[in-house]
């Protein structure tokens, strides 16, 4: 199906005015390799499938760590990238494994990673693990 893409402008929010969103309609890595380096304060990636939407199409591992790349890339100094993961389906597994090896390998001087795992939840319908959290920030 069809997204809409609007351009949003949300109210001054403290110290730094209006918010500007854009909504783009194409793969995260296409969209992030489009911009500038240090240009963005955060990056917000909801891996898996669309809910409700066909769940034959997911993103791909390999493509995710590429565009988490990106986004370190563009980040600014103090920004956020933040990452759920679902592991729900073989690939959400494997693109989650991605997702923590490569965050393991950061620098600590230059970033500081997080990750969180629902340890005792499931999936009420399906009984398959719940999402996972991983955040970035760039020190």
């Amino acid at each position: 199906p069809e997204l809409d893409q609007e351009d949003w402008t949300l109210p001054p929010s403290g110290e730094h005015g209006p918010v500007r969103v854009q909504w783009e309609h194409r793969s995260h890595l296409e969209l992030l390799k489009s911009l500038p380096d240090h240009s963005v304060r955060v990056v917000a990636f909801n891996l898996g499938y669309l809910p409700g939407g066909d769940k034959q199409v997911v993103t791909c591992a390999s493509t995710t760590i590429e565009a988490v790349r990106e986004a370190q890339r563009a980040l600014q100094e103090g920004g956020v990238i933040s990452l759920t993961c679902y592991p729900g389906h073989p690939e959400g597994i494997l693109e989650e494994e991605l997702v923590v090896e490569h965050i393991k390998t950061l620098p600590p001087g230059n970033w500081s990673c997080y990750f969180h795992q629902w340890i005792n939840q499931r999936n009420k319908k399906s009984g398959k693990r719940a999402p996972t959290l991983a955040v970035i920030q760039k020190l």
